[in-house]
């Protein structure tokens, strides 16, 4: 039999406050290095022209793929490019090089403030990730619609945000040769997630979501209403938190949403969460499956907030000591 805690807006558990502390327009049509280009828009085959669409001043903002394409180096997106969508059009991309300028990336003197990568999979080898933000830079969103990646880490953008929408199915393991070892799905300052998202977590030593990096932002994590999202974290934790003591990491888990955690320790590795808010008829249910260490699975500086039919289950293995929950 498995020890559980349950929580239940209506439940016994709860004060009666509901909360427990503790795209110029164009029509003309041009071919440059044999790519397709239609206004601001170019269809790319191979890494040459993915190459010259991204780092060209050229106006394209939008490149679709048509081929399945190895990147073969690094590409700095053109400062002039403010935005800049890249869809796979439900080809592969393949990373090849490694360093924080081996893939594609946002140079820290860009305009650009959001990159989207569409309908996409991803064999990742860098663990900058497939679109690399340089660390000075603050706010750059990177969104990721209907995206499948394999490899070390999906996110670099330590002081911006990610945004996941459509089908989201994360690997986080070394899957190709001479890959950097397993780290993050992300290190951002917040996430916020729609729809279907699975992340499968083989990281040895770090967590899948480091946050907290930028001093000045509030980290927060946000499940969106009705969106299905199950994270299997194999080896380590699901969050490290720097900054916590003054931005601790808020959490939401919205309307008619599900929640599903597998874990073998705590949730936080470094840090803590500060308010948990889940909305009306969420459902987050954490299973926690061995005694690796005595840390709460949940610890908190603020409080659990939950609206009417909210639930949230922490289930413990029957040899698990660790407390549920506790206060910081």
């Amino acid at each position: 039999m498995k020890k559980s805690i349950v929580f239940a807006s209506l439940g016994i558990m709860f004060l009666s406050a509901g909360t427990l502390s503790t795209l110029s327009t164009s029509a003309q049509e041009q071919h440059t290095h044999t790519s397709e280009i239609i206004s601001n828009q170019a269809y790319v085959s191979n890494f040459s022209e993915l190459k010259a669409a991204l780092a060209e001043d050229n106006g394209i903002t939008t490149i679709r793929l048509t081929e399945d394409i190895s990147l073969d180096s690094g590409i700095k997106i053109h400062p002039s490019k403010q935005h800049v969508t890249i869809d796979g059009q439900n080809h592969q991309l393949t990373e090849q090089s490694l360093g924080v300028h081996g893939t594609i990336y946002v140079d820290s003197n860009s305009s650009t403030t959001e990159v989207n990568v569409v309908n996409l999979s991803i064999m990742g080898k860098n663990y900058y990730g497939p679109v690399n933000v340089d660390n000075s830079l603050k706010g750059v969103v990177l969104n990721y619609t209907n995206v499948n990646y394999n490899g070390p880490q999906l996110v670099h953008n330590v002081k911006g945000f990610a945004n996941f929408y459509g089908n989201t199915t994360i690997n986080i393991e070394k899957v190709l040769d001479g890959s950097n070892v397993a780290q993050e799905v992300a290190e951002v300052m917040g996430v916020t997630i729609n729809d279907n998202f699975k992340v499968t977590h083989n990281g040895q030593t770090d967590s899948a979501f480091w946050m907290g990096t930028s001093s000045d932002v509030q980290p927060y994590f946000i499940i969106n209403d009705n969106a299905k999202v199950s994270m299997d974290i194999k080896n380590n934790t699901l969050f490290y938190i720097d900054n916590s003591a003054k931005r601790p990491l808020d959490m939401t888990v919205g309307k008619n949403a599900t929640f599903e955690v597998n874990t073998i320790r705590e949730l936080f590795r470094l840090g803590n969460a500060g308010n948990i808010l889940l909305k009306n008829n969420s459902k987050t249910i954490i299973n926690r499956s061995t005694d690796t260490t005595k840390t709460p699975t949940i610890q908190l500086s603020g409080s659990v907030k939950p609206e009417k039919g909210a639930i949230l289950n922490i289930i413990h293995a029957p040899e698990t000591t660790a407390p549920t929950m506790s206060g910081v």
